[in-house]
């Protein structure tokens, strides 16, 4: 996936999501499929109720856990990556 600030991801509307615990887990209402998310997911799902960058989420999760920019650079991206292709977060460019 190309990393760019003008490019921004938001949740689709037609996924339910529940919380379970720490994590959570998301339901794609047209494919009927469930999905799990552990903590670190979750905040970026929580984070992407309003149009995000992958920058905005790096910055999101590097000020709450102890991870360097780099290596959370490389797990948000395969988080947004993943979301993207099951279709649960679309991408727009700002």
């Amino acid at each position: 996936m190309q990393i760019d600030s003008n490019i921004l991801f938001v949740r689709q509307p037609d996924v339910v999501a529940c919380e379970l615990g720490t994590g959570m887990a998301l339901l794609n209402m047209q494919e009927g499929k469930y999905y799990r998310l552990n903590d670190t997911a979750k905040l970026i799902w929580d984070k992407l109720e309003e149009p995000s960058s992958v920058e905005s989420l790096v910055d999101s999760i590097v000020n709450r856990f102890e991870i360097s920019v780099a290596d959370c650079t490389g797990d948000v991206v395969a988080v947004v990556t993943k979301l993207c292709e099951d279709n649960l977060v679309r991408q727009f460019s700002a």
